[in-house]
C-alpha cells in the first residue's frame, strides 16, 4: 500500500468531518467564540496546523472505519453474492491471490481503493456538512458590528432561501454522484479481481 497516499485520504475524510462539525458549532452558538486571530497570521495559522493535525487524522480513521462498516453493511454484501456466490471469503481470497502473485496488479487494485475509500468518505462528508449548513443557514448567528465574520453573518441573514435551496441541490449531487461512483468502481473491483485471479491461475497451471 502507497502510506503517503492512505495518510492523505485519511486526512482528507478527517477534515471534511470536523468541516461539518465546526459549521454545527457555529449554528449552536455563534462565529465569535472561534480564535479568528489564530489563524489571521502566517505563523499562528502553521501553529494551528500542527495542533490540529492528530485531531483531523483520528477523526478521519473514524470516518472512514464507519463508512465502511455502514455501506459494506447495506451494499457490499450483494456486489460480493453477484461475484463470489456463497463464499464470504472469496474476496479476501482472490485479493490475496492477486497480492502474492502480481505486483503490477497489486499496484493498480491499491490505486482504485483509494479512489473507493475517498468516495465513501466524501459520500458521508457531504451529506453531514450538507445538513449543518442547512442548520446553520435556519438559525445563522446575529452580526456582531467589529467581528471579521459580521459580513458573512449579515449575508447569510438577507438570503436563507436561495442559500438553503443551493446547498440541497449541490448536497443532493454531491451525495447521489459518490454513491453511485463508489458503488460502480467497487462492482467493477469485484469483477476484475474475479477475473485476474482466475487469469493468473490459468498462467500458473500451464507453467
Amino acid at each position: 500500500m502507497n502510506q503517503p497516499s492512505y495518510h492523505l485520504e485519511l486526512l482528507i475524510a478527517g477534515f471534511g468531518t470536523l468541516l461539518a462539525m465546526l459549521v454545527g458549532a457555529f449554528a449552536v452558538w455563534d462565529m465569535s467564540w472561534f480564535p479568528w486571530h489564530m489563524v489571521s497570521t502566517d505563523n499562528s495559522s502553521v501553529g494551528v496546523a500542527l495542533l490540529l493535525f492528530p485531531i483531523i487524522y483520528t477523526t478521519g480513521i473514524v470516518t472512514d472505519r464507519f463508512t465502511d462498516l455502514m455501506l459494506g453493511r447495506w451494499f457490499l454484501k450483494e456486489i460480493n453474492e453477484r461475484y463470489f456466490g456463497e463464499d464470504k471469503m472469496g474476496y479476501l481470497k482472490a485479493r490475496t491471490f492477486i497480492y502474492v502473485k502480481s505486483e503490477s496488479l497489486k499496484s493498480v487494485f491499491e490505486y482504485s481503493r483509494m479512489r473507493i475509500r475517498i468516495l465513501r468518505c466524501w459520500l458521508f462528508n457531504s451529506l453531514l456538512i450538507g445538513i449543518a449548513s442547512l442548520f446553520f443557514i435556519a438559525s445563522p448567528p446575529m452580526p456582531v458590528e467589529g467581528q471579521p465574520d459580521a459580513d458573512f453573518c449579515r449575508f447569510v441573514c438577507e438570503n436563507k432561501w436561495s442559500l438553503a435551496l443551493t446547498v440541497i441541490i449541490i448536497t443532493t449531487f454531491s451525495v447521489w454522484m459518490s454513491f453511485r461512483s463508489w458503488y460502480h468502481m467497487t462492482d467493477s473491483e469485484c469483477k476484475n479481481l474475479v477475473f485476474q485471479s482466475r487469469y493468473l491461475a490459468e498462467i500458473m497451471e500451464k507453467k
